[in-house]
This record gives C-alpha cells, sequence and structure tokens, in this order.
C-alpha cells in the first residue's frame, strides 16, 4: 500500500490518432459517379472511403482521376503519355498510393457494340471484332498494371470486373451473359499475372436489378454503388496493414478496429482487437530481448521481439513488438556521462508508429522515413543476460523514478517518454502512512515487551 502512494500515478492513455491512407482511383464513368437516372453523384471510390474509415483504424485520403466515357486507352494515356493533361498529377499520386482502384473496359467493348438496342450477337463480323477489343483490353490493362508497380511496387491494385449492366436487354442476355463473362476473365487473369487483385461485381447484382439498376442505363444507382464498394471493402479492408496504437494500461473496447493491436506500455502487453473486444495476446516481458542502440530507425528485419532501440539521430525510443514491426514509443532524451555513447550501424529503413498515445500501420509498406545509412544498429547489451521482463521492470522502475534506462556497455543513459504523473500529494500521503505505521509498531512493542515483564 505504502508503495502504491509513493510511486507516481499512471494514467490511462485516450488519444488514438489515426494514420492516413492514400487511395487513388482510376476509371470511367463508374469510379466518376454518374447514376442511373443520368444525373452526377458519387462512384464508388468515395463510398470505399467511407467504408475504410468506419471499418479501420485509417483516414483515407482520396485522389479519384475517374472520368466518364474513359476507355483502357485513356487510364493508359494519362499515365505514359507526358503530353497527357493529367500525366505528372496522376504518376504523383501513384507514387504515394497505398491503395489503388481500377475499372475501365466496359466503354472499349460497347464502343465497337454501338447502340446496344440494336446489338446482333449472330453478325460474326462484329464478334470478331468485340473479341479483338476484349484482346486490346487485356493488352492496356496489362501495361497499366505494369506501369503502376514501376512507380510504385508497394501499393495494393484492386480491379472491378463487370456487372450485367444491360439486363434491360431480355431477347439477347445469353449472349450479354456470354461477353460479360470472357471480358471479366480477361480483366482477371491480367490482374493475376500482375499481382493485383480482382474484385467481382456480378454477383452482387444478380437479382437486384430493380434495386440498383432500375432504369434502362448502364449505371448504377447510389445503393448500387455502395454495393460495389461493399465488395471492394471485402478485399481491402483484411489486406490493410495493422494498425498500432499504445497507451498505458488496459485498452477500452470502444477505442479501435478489429484487427489492430495495442501495446499496453505500463504492464507491456500486446492486445489484439477480436471483433468489438480487446484480447490478452502475449506479454513482452516473456521475451528475451536486448537494448539496442545506432543511428538512424530500425530495420523491419532487425533485432527480435522484445528487444529495444534507441535511435541517436532523432532520439527516438522504439521497441519491438512482433517479426516485423518495430513501434515508436515517443522521443526520448539522452544523458551522456562520458562525453559519447558507441555509435553503432545504421539499420536503414523501418516502420513507425507515432509519438504520443500512438497509431501505426504494421510497417510491410512504405513511410517515406528510409535511412541511406550505412551503418548497423549496436547491441549495447552485451555480458548482460537476462529476460524482456527483467530489463522491462528495470526500465519501468527507473521510468517510476527519473525516467532512464542504463545501457550496458557504456555510461549512456536514456531518458524515457514521460508516461508518468507524478503527484506531490501522493508522496506525502506515502510518508504519513511510513511515520504512523512506525510510531504505532514502536508503541505496540513497547506495550508487548513491558506486558512480558510483569
Amino acid at each position: 500500500m505504502v508503495i502504491s502512494f509513493v510511486l507516481p500515478h499512471q494514467t490511462l492513455a485516450a488519444n488514438f490518432e489515426k494514420p492516413i491512407l492514400n487511395y487513388v482511383a482510376l476509371g470511367d464513368s463508374l469510379a466518376a459517379g454518374y447514376l442511373n437516372d443520368k444525373s452526377r453523384g458519387r462512384g464508388y471510390p468515395e463510398f470505399i472511403k467511407e467504408r475504410i474509415e468506419s471499418g479501420s483504424s485509417y483516414l483515407v485520403d482520396l485522389q479519384n482521376f475517374g472520368i466518364g466515357g474513359y476507355r483502357t486507352t485513356h487510364v493508359l494515356d494519362d499515365l505514359i503519355n507526358p503530353q497527357s493533361p493529367k500525366y505528372q498529377q496522376v504518376r504523383e499520386a501513384i507514387k504515394q498510393a497505398d491503395i489503388i482502384t481500377y475499372d475501365a473496359g466496359a466503354n472499349d467493348v460497347l464502343g465497337v457494340i454501338g447502340d446496344v438496342t440494336k446489338f446482333n450477337p449472330n453478325d460474326s463480323e462484329l464478334m470478331k471484332q468485340i473479341q479483338a477489343a476484349m484482346i486490346t483490353v487485356g493488352d492496356n490493362i496489362d501495361v497499366t498494371l505494369k506501369e503502376i508497380r514501376k512507380i510504385n511496387p508497394d501499393a495494393q491494385v484492386y480491379i472491378m470486373g463487370y456487372y450485367n449492366a444491360l439486363h434491360f436487354l431480355p431477347n439477347i442476355q445469353d449472349a450479354v451473359l456470354y461477353l460479360i463473362g470472357e471480358l471479366n476473365k480477361v480483366i482477371d487473369t491480367v490482374a493475376f499475372y500482375n499481382g493485383a487483385t480482382f474484385v467481382p461485381t456480378f454477383e452482387i447484382f444478380n437479382g437486384k436489378y430493380q434495386e440498383y439498376l432500375p432504369n434502362p442505363d448502364i449505371h448504377p444507382t447510389e445503393a448500387g454503388y455502395q454495393a460495389i464498394a461493399g465488395q471492394f471493402a471485402n478485399f481491402i479492408i483484411p489486406n490493410l496493414p495493422i494498425v498500432w496504437i499504445f497507451g498505458e494500461g488496459t485498452p477500452s473496447d470502444e477505442k479501435g478496429h478489429p484487427r489492430d493491436k495495442y501495446l499496453d506500455i505500463k504492464n507491456w502487453v500486446v492486445y489484439e482487437k477480436v471483433d468489438l473486444v480487446w484480447q490478452k495476446s502475449y506479454d513482452l516481458k516473456e521475451y528475451e530481448g536486448e537494448q539496442l542502440v545506432g543511428q538512424g530507425s530500425p530495420k523491419v528485419d532487425y533485432g527480435k521481439v522484445g528487444d529495444f532501440y534507441f535511435d541517436q539521430n532523432t532520439n527516438i525510443l522504439y521497441v519491438k513488438v512482433d517479426e516485423l514491426f518495430w513501434l515508436e514509443i515517443g522521443k526520448s532524451d539522452p544523458i551522456d556521462d562520458n562525453g559519447g555513447g558507441q555509435n553503432g550501424e545504421q539499420p536503414g529503413d523501418s516502420g513507425t508508429g507515432s509519438g504520443g498515445d500512438q497509431t501505426g500501420p504494421q510497417n510491410n509498406e512504405k513511410d517515406g522515413s528510409q535511412n541511406t545509412g550505412s551503418n548497423q544498429g549496436e547491441n549495447l547489451n552485451s555480458g548482460n543476460s537476462g529476460t524482456t521482463g527483467e530489463k522491462l521492470e528495470q526500465m519501468n522502475n527507473k521510468a517510476n523514478t527519473t525516467n532512464t534506462v542504463k545501457t550496458a556497455g557504456n555510461n549512456q543513459r536514456l531518458k524515457l517518454p514521460n508516461t508518468a504523473t507524478n503527484n506531490g500529494l501522493f508522496l506525502l500521503i506515502g510518508m504519513f502512512t511510513i511515520t504512523i505505521a512506525g510510531v504505532s509498531y514502536l508503541m505496540y512493542f513497547r506495550r508487548i515487551k513491558r506486558e512480558g515483564f510483569e
């Protein structure tokens, strides 16, 4: 009880800063948001943004380059033709993108068919032209995806398959369904060979044409666009990098989203959000970690779970919470007792969490903070064995008094982020309690001694 009074009061973290997800949409009128009643509204990218923000801990920065009437040639031209008005803008957006969606190809085919109400599937010459157009669609998407990979090899790319936009032509449905199936096969195949994800939409429209396509128009209603966005979100959200949050104490179930992870820096316990509840995943104190120092943020594959790393360039302290992620837990003020610590080699780039009560995507994607240094981080824990639990206990003890941790191998001390709040009143109460307890004990001892003599 006395210790609880003397130690600083620990406060539970409550702020959850959401990381930004850069989203680029490429495509035709479906991305642009042309509606079934021929008005202009919001396309499926807008609803994908909403789905991601409501279903994950990300905020989405959307750049939508969808244009009505666009064919695969137009999308490709914006990407590779310096004379295109959007060339620089599109390429720069793709360079920064975390996710990219794409829909194009239907207009290439419809341009060959012309007036769909006059489409004659028995016209062999027309069918050959349609097949040639589909081959061109595949070639254009293939070049587009390869160019995207050159610009940004890390972005996740999702390509939309088409629904039956001509359901209002009952007399030629067999031919319509065949052509849509063939077009989707072409898109799916090209996506697969370029590492992109094919997102089917045919089934989600099937049987819901009165709601999604009530008029004889190829564009969906807003409900139809929301259905498309939901299908995309089913593929996108599970593939988003895990968001790491940290604070002091057990996390509140009201915070975070499924798949998020949380580090309790008071007890060094990792939690994972399963459905709507935070569940304890593992305890960092059970790992045999080391205290490392170097110049530059740590590489993803550097160190092991339970290690701590101090970046001398930025005075930022990291803890490795899983095999692929170093969590940044804030600025630390180094106190060099001997005029300089050991400078190890820089481990290079890493993903980052954020400062304070932090969020950060698990670092399997670019974060723009790559190091160009050639040094490798140095283990300053040589000759100092023990589990991470022992080291964490030492660090917590230091944090509860001076907020410092001493590294083995030199005289440099690292000042940890101040996560505790000292309250002088607690100290006074603690000292008063100790005094009362001491006086009571002495009086009791004298009484026992006196009764013994009697």
